[in-house]
């Protein structure tokens, strides 16, 4: 029988970097599996702040970085065998407060800080609103937990936690590799673990699908092989993927 998966990815790497192996196991099962990417709407008009462009000249990208950003996407999900959709909310290095018309997250310090009161009160409710007239009754969601504290990790899992629905939860890769310690504390009451093994195959579509984010990879690894060790590595260490789930 066909399941019905919604993977929320806060950007447009995440739910591949996290579940990439799993969601290419479930799909070749016969699952039906879409990535829902909230944070993959085009660069606002105007100026970007000093913090973005520092961005841009990593990635090698000007103005273009999120439409060849959302390109690196759709060769991912091809590659992991999951159908996409992009949301247009900006991400958070170039959002700003409507009112003072300040950016809301200028710096390292801020992206892993507290999320905006603005953002926390009025927009993640709005968000969970709005997937939840998309969503189809029988669907299971899978939402990021917030590992490594990123805002827009923690406004995702915040919309998420807001669904009158049962949910699961992904431990948000790479940030898993140094914070596994904390999930715990990140876990709602009662919930439960439930651990995935990841075939051979499955393995190597998460590799080329981590890869396909060429952009993004110099940001977190020296080089594909290392990047291959460290995700062989962590499967390995935990039996494969692993989800948690709290009842609706």
């Amino acid at each position: 029988m066909m399941t019905y998966r919604i993977y929320l990815s806060p950007h447009l790497d995440d739910v591949v970097f996290s579940c990439g192996g799993l969601i290419r196991d479930q799909a070749d099962a016969g699952d039906r599996v879409e990535i829902w990417t909230i944070c993959a709407g085009d660069i606002p008009d105007g100026e970007i702040s000093p913090f973005a462009q520092s961005l841009h000249d990593r990635w090698r990208l000007g103005r273009e970085a999120v439409s060849h950003r959302r390109e690196e996407d759709l060769r991912a999900c091809e590659i992991v065998g999951a159908s996409f959709r992009h949301f247009d909310l900006p991400d958070c290095i170039y959002r700003k407060d409507p009112v003072s018309g300040e950016f809301f997250y200028t710096g390292e310090e801020g992206i892993f800080g507290e999320l905006a009161e603005l953002e926390a009160d009025h927009l993640a409710p709005a968000l969970a609103r709005s997937w939840a007239a998309k969503m189809p009754a029988g669907a299971q969601v899978v939402s990021p937990l917030g590992l490594g504290g990123h805002v827009d990790h923690r406004l995702v899992r915040l919309a998420a936690d807001q669904l009158a629905r049962p949910v699961k939860y992904y431990a948000d890769t790479p940030y898993a590799f140094a914070w596994e310690a904390v999930i715990p504390d990140l876990l709602p009451e009662n919930t439960d673990m439930t651990v995935f093994p990841v075939s051979e195959k499955g393995m190597s579509a998460w590799i080329n699908g981590n890869a396909a984010y060429s952009s993004q990879v110099s940001t977190f690894w020296e080089s594909r092989e290392e990047m291959e060790e460290l995700f062989r590595g962590y499967a390995g260490r935990n039996g494969g993927v692993r989800l948690w789930e709290r009842e609706g």
